[in-house]
């Protein structure tokens, strides 16, 4: 079963959506998210979601969220997020991957207790270590002048996928 391990910062927010949002939205109260950011789906960029809905719809990949979101959010709010975004409700999202401390052993972890190989797996992420995973991420960037799951990243991932894009 293929499977699309999310960051949400680098990969679907970036340094654009950051800006444009806390324009309008300074945090609330210091606290748990939901209080110091109640529109946080408004550092979500849909063309980026859209990107990894397209990705998770030709694989036939279900979701695991690999974010530091997850430790913030609850299950649901973050689906709804994605769904709000305009990822397309069809696509499985699993689960979370367990708090560890470093990404590349809570992926291993969710890898293992899904019955995943290396070769099912993509890993979107801008800069964690994801080793023993490395061959299989796909770098973004939270900035510059083309940050988060672009077009170009999109033809990779297919492409790590064995698809032709």
């Amino acid at each position: 079963m293929r499977t699309v391990f999310l960051d949400f910062d680098g990969v679907i927010c970036t340094s654009g959506t950051y800006k444009r949002a806390t324009k309008v939205m300074v945090p609330q109260a210091w606290g748990p998210a939901e209080a110091m950011w109640p529109k946080a789906n408004e550092l979500i960029a849909p063309d980026l979601v859209v990107n990894v809905s397209t990705l998770c719809l030709r694989a036939e990949a279900s979701i695991i969220f690999s974010t530091t979101w997850r430790e913030l959010y609850p299950h649901d709010r973050l689906c709804g997020f994605l769904h709000e975004a305009g990822l397309d409700t069809s696509i499985p999202i699993l689960g979370r991957t367990p708090s560890i401390g470093h990404r590349g052993k809570e992926i291993a972890a969710s890898v293992e207790a899904h019955g995943l190989t290396k070769n099912d797996i993509c890993i979107l992420e801008d800069e964690e270590d994801v080793s023993p995973f490395r061959g299989r991420q796909i770098k973004t960037s939270f900035v510059g002048s083309r940050p988060g799951f672009t077009a170009r990243h999109l033809t990779r991932a297919l492409r790590l996928f064995g698809l032709n894009p």
